[in-house]
Order: structure tokens, then C-alpha cells, then sequence
């Protein structure tokens, strides 16, 4: 029952991000049902696709994924957010006329808006990290089959 309070004070709050958890772990403990993704993760995953998508056009696929180290990627923070990681500041991309120059930073999930907030934000991009980073594994493991079997 602890889950069902919680729910309903997260409701209170207004907290969305963390209402939908809450409800969904309470509803998923109640019916033995597993997790399912709540509204706020499934939008953040597709602007972190559009994200993913502008960092490639920008900076190429497989340029910038190892630099940006998922451990320490908070989009909240102007140090360690994407373009923080990537260009040394956030906020001097903007005032710069940067790689930002001419795109909407919140539909890139670069920032965060009242629907989706910066902590959905940065866990969006950890998952989207990794799964880029396994399948540049798997790519690289296809690829040295390849040339076993030529050898």
C-alpha cells in the first residue's frame, strides 16, 4: 500500500514524470504485471531519436558517441549534458551561434520543457547510448567474422 500513497502524493505534487512510475510499479505489483513504459519515457525516446539523428548529421555516426561518458551525462547540468560533453558548454553553443544555431534545443532533447523533464531526459539518452553502443559491438563482431572466414 506504501506505493499506492506514494502515487497519490506524487498526483498531488504534480509531479508527472514520477506519478506515472509510481502508478505504474503500484498497478504492475498489484497484477504481477511488468513495468510497462509510462507517456514521459516514450516521448523523451523519440526526441532523443531526433537528438540522436542531428548529432549524426552534425558530427557523423560513430564521431561522437565515445566522447560523451553516460556516467556522468546529467542534461540538467551545463558541463555535462550532451552538447556539454560534446562542446565544452551548453550554454556557449547558444550564445555562440554554435551547432545549435537555427534548431529547437527541446525537440533535440538538449533541454527540458513541462512535459518532459530533465531527469526523463537524461535517462532516454543513457538508453539510447546504449543501445547505439551495442550495436556498434555487434556490428564490429560481424565484421571480424567476416574476415575470419575470408582468411
Amino acid at each position: 500500500m506504501d506505493r499506492f500513497y506514494n502515487a497519490i502524493r506524487s498526483i498531488a505534487r504534480g509531479d508527472v514524470g514520477r506519478r506515472n512510475e509510481m502508478l505504474g510499479s503500484f498497478l504492475g505489483g498489484l497484477f504481477g504485471l511488468e513495468p510497462t513504459p509510462n507517456i514521459v519515457d516514450i516521448l523523451a525516446d523519440r526526441r532523443v531519436g531526433q537528438g540522436m539523428e542531428f548529432l549524426d548529421r552534425t558530427y557523423g555516426r560513430g564521431n561522437w558517441e565515445g566522447i560523451v561518458n553516460r556516467r556522468l551525462l546529467d542534461i540538467q547540468y551545463d558541463s555535462v549534458c550532451m552538447m556539454g560533453q560534446l562542446e565544452g558548454s551548453y550554454n556557449r553553443q547558444l550564445e555562440s551561434g554554435g551547432v545549435l544555431h537555427d534548431v529547437n534545443p527541446v525537440s533535440l532533447a538538449f533541454m527540458e520543457d513541462n512535459l518532459i523533464p530533465f531527469g526523463a531526459l537524461t535517462r532516454a539518452w543513457d538508453r539510447a547510448l546504449a543501445r547505439r553502443t551495442h550495436e556498434f559491438y555487434t556490428e564490429l563482431q560481424g565484421e571480424r567474422q567476416g574476415s575470419l572466414a575470408l582468411a
